[in-house]
């Protein structure tokens, strides 16, 4: 007959707890993550987007958020979302758009994740809202992955057509 003692079972109860709903193999949770209201979430903290993004130049003004894709708190990591926008001077919008490879589709059409309830009045004036698979955008898409770093694996830009905005959306996966 086996005999186990009392504090043998709390001691495995515990490591199974932590186990299964303690966050092993978890992400930790980013700070830019849109965990409460949106206007919590949005960082303008041109040093944190750098150290996310290959920027071609120093933008004038940031304004970005990491949207969760998927389940949080699900097994498995969770997926995230990088919408960035970004203000640059006519200069240097002619030659990111000239230095990068052009996505088909006219009009442009991005995520409604990437379409977010903060961008400018200037900005959401060339959305329209198409179906529930897109939004349709005045401007030019590129491919973003040169302006991408790890963890980030995939991602398109916009050149807002009449401002000199750019949205930029980052995919983990």
């Amino acid at each position: 007959m086996l005999l186990v003692s009392t504090e043998a079972v709390a001691r495995a109860i515990i490591v199974v707890v932590l186990a299964l709903g303690g966050g092993i193999g978890c992400k930790q949770e980013n700070t830019t993550m849109n965990s409460g209201s949106p206007a919590q979430s949005i960082s303008h903290d041109r040093n944190l987007l750098q150290a996310q993004l290959k920027l071609p130049a120093e933008p004038l003004e940031v304004s970005f958020e990491e949207v969760p894709r998927g389940v949080a708190g699900g097994l498995g990591p969770t997926d995230y979302l990088l919408v960035a926008l970004l203000r640059f001077d006519a200069n240097t919008l002619a030659r990111l758009g000239a230095s990068s490879q052009a996505r088909p589709g006219n009009p442009p059409r991005i995520s409604p994740l990437a379409n977010r309830p903060w961008f400018p009045v200037a900005v959401k004036a060339a959305i329209e809202r198409k179906d529930d698979a897109g939004v349709a955008i005045r401007g030019r898409k590129f491919d973003a992955i040169n302006l991408l770093k790890a963890p980030y694996a995939t991602g398109y830009f916009v050149i807002v057509e009449g401002t000199d905005y750019v949205i930029l959306s980052a995919q983990t996966s």
